[in-house]
């Protein structure tokens, strides 16, 4: 087979930006709950999401792995990826996910659980 035809250029550039619209997209959502870019990448939310998309994009069969790597070579490799990301999600991120961060106060409005001019009645 012609190597142009495997189209590896494309498949690593999918990759990438694939992975970097994940990293953007896992940012966005978790700086709402944070103060900055800077504690969205201390965030174990954002690398959750980052380390997942990175372990499935290289592994999913047709990625650039498989028209790099020799079939042998290849079974190996993707296991190591799927194994090592997922004991790193569960080993490292995920007690970091079960402890409770204060919630970050910002100028404006507060949210409460009730409806506008739900407060207590005036007295007559």
């Amino acid at each position: 087979m012609d190597p142009q035809a495997r189209f590896i250029t494309f498949r690593v550039a999918v990759y990438v930006v694939a992975l970097i619209a994940t990293a953007w997209a896992a940012g966005r959502s978790t700086k709402t709950a944070v103060t900055g870019w800077q504690a969205v990448l201390r965030a174990p939310e954002w690398w959750t999401g980052v380390l997942s998309f990175a372990g499935w994009g290289a592994a999913v069969p047709g990625s650039f792995l498989y028209v790099w790597l020799d079939p042998e070579v290849l079974i190996v490799t993707v296991a190591t990826i799927i194994a090592s990301a997922g004991l790193v999600i569960a080993v490292v991120l995920t007690p970091r996910l079960r402890v409770k961060d204060p919630a970050v106060h910002r100028a404006g409005l507060d949210l409460t659980r009730e409806p506008p001019g739900a407060g207590p009645a005036p007295a007559p």
